[in-house]
């Protein structure tokens, strides 16, 4: 394995020099408020058929490298490490993405056309491709900058999960940074919901309030100080810094692989079901899409001896499987090599294939935080204010839509009552209605009855009176004396 080129050794000696001599005289700088200290597209003489190659940086500028048609990937890394002055510059990489649509990191010792099958535009991501597994490794102030300003995005976009009480944490770290100490008069909730450090379903109104109480512990601090702050919190997040694979088990259910510092975590249904140490990972392999990974443990029996156990997986292809292979081949020597005079250049790692030219070819964690032996040098550089979001309605304004929504509520449950009410009114109304028809009915057939009683009673009369006087006295006569009393 190869240590550094000795083109990356002259890259940091150039970036040093030019940092101890303020700046060379043949590159002109253009000032940006927003931004670092911009270099100007034309640093570099012009190439005849060259490749143009697009930066995207963790801070959202875009920036133009232009190098030769066979350039290597370390001609382009190189360039950019130039122009952002970087000197812990291992823990950083080119990203791009595939035909296959899987995330690759350009690799230093091949060509730049042939690992980037799609282009013009040739794009690469700039982004963070080992995490440091303490942050006091970090010596720059401008690493650590970077180093925030891609956990943010990891946050942001819920690649790293940031559970309650830490997430608050963070945010108010960032406002500080942002914006500087709390004050009633120039800050609000607004400030928060804008920059929206979290994925928007986290963003609520309890949350936001929790942040400004939180904001203003943070008084006095610097954005340096907040920085390092929000490092050491970030550290502990449980997935903080992983790599993560999705593979298939030999009993056909999904898994996930994370490649860590210490090693490769695997997950089942997002839970944690085990731990690979790189310490006992002695070989990963891969034939096709079939991956091998042997660990040796010791023996239960006896534990002076050790036994291997042999884990098999599938990935979804040959193309991620080899990149799984490769990303943990350049963890394991990264992370796992922690002195500097123990890796030999061109030394084969347990992780080496047959036939396979690929060879870790940076510097490992414990080569770069030698560094820090280098002299202290002026890193002036200015951070750029985060992405702002459009603004929402004032927590008073929604306030105030909320209890109208309410009277609203309230009126339509008092319209629905209302139209109860009446509905049993017009009910009772009609049952009356059918009892008085009924009770009219009932008196117009009584009447009837008594209209044609009191007929007959009057043609009775009438008949009694058509008699004779004589035969009226009989009439009267006959009957016995109770009779006459009674009528």
């Amino acid at each position: 394995m190869r240590l550094f080129s000795r083109r990356q050794a002259k890259t940091q000696a150039k970036i040093l020099n030019d940092d101890n001599n303020n700046y060379p005289s043949n590159v002109k700088f253009a000032f940006n408020t927003k931004a670092h200290l911009v270099e100007k597209p034309q640093p570099y003489p012009p190439i005849k058929n060259g490749l143009v190659c697009t930066v995207v940086f963790l801070d959202g500028e875009n920036v133009n490298f232009e190098v030769d048609r066979k350039a290597l990937g370390r001609d382009l890394y190189d360039k950019v490490i130039i122009h952002t002055k970087l000197i812990e510059s291992d823990y950083f990489g080119l990203q791009f993405t595939d035909t296959h649509n899987v995330e690759q990191w350009l690799d230093a010792t091949k060509s730049i056309k042939k690992q980037r099958k799609t282009g013009p535009p040739y794009t690469f991501r700039f982004r963070v491709k080992f995490y440091t597994s303490d942050p006091r490794n970090l010596h720059e102030e401008l690493t650590r900058y970077l180093f925030v300003l891609q956990l943010k995005d990891d946050i942001r976009t819920g690649k790293l999960d940031c559970p309650s009480g830490s997430d608050v944490e963070l945010t108010a770290l960032s406002m500080q940074a942002e914006l500087g100490d709390y004050t009633s008069d120039e800050h609000s909730t607004n400030n928060v919901f804008e920059y929206r450090f979290l994925p928007d379903y986290k963003h609520t109104e309890q949350f936001e309030q929790d942040v400004i109480q939180k904001w203003t512990t943070y008084k006095g601090l610097t954005p340096a100080d907040c920085e390092v702050q929000f490092l050491n919190k970030a550290r502990w997040l449980e997935m903080y810094g992983v790599d993560l694979h999705t593979v298939t088990g030999k009993d056909c259910l999904e898994y996930k692989l994370g490649l860590t510092p210490t090693g490769i975590l695997v997950f089942e249904n997002e839970v944690k079901i085990g731990l690979f140490i790189w310490s006992k990972v002695t070989r990963i392999d891969f034939n096709r899409n079939k991956l091998t990974i042997i660990v040796i443990e010791d023996d239960d029996n006896d534990p002076r001896l050790q036994r291997d156990f042999v884990f098999l997986f599938r990935c979804n292809d040959e193309k991620e499987c080899k990149h799984f292979w490769k990303c943990a081949l350049e963890y394991h020597v990264f992370f796992r090599t922690t002195s500097a005079t123990k890796l030999k250049k061109n030394a084969k790692s347990s992780f080496t294939r047959t036939g396979s030219r690929f060879r870790f070819s940076g510097r490992t964690e414990c080569q770069t935080a030698a560094l820090a032996t280098l002299p202290n040098r002026n890193t002036n550089f200015e951070r750029k204010a985060s992405h702002r979001f459009s603004r929402r309605a004032s927590y008073a304004i929604r306030k105030k839509l909320q209890e109208q929504e309410t009277l609203r509520e309230q009126e339509d449950e008092r319209l629905k009552k209302l139209k109860c009410e009446q509905e049993a009114k017009f009910d009772e109304n009609k049952k009356i209605a059918e009892f008085k028809s009924v009770t009219n009915s009932f008196l117009s057939n009584h009447d009837l009855t008594l209209t044609s009683k009191r007929s007959s009673s009057l043609s009775s009369s009438q008949k009694n009176l058509s008699l004779s006087a004589t035969q009226r006295l009989d009439n009267l006569i006959q009957g016995s004396s109770n009779d006459l009393l009674f009528e």
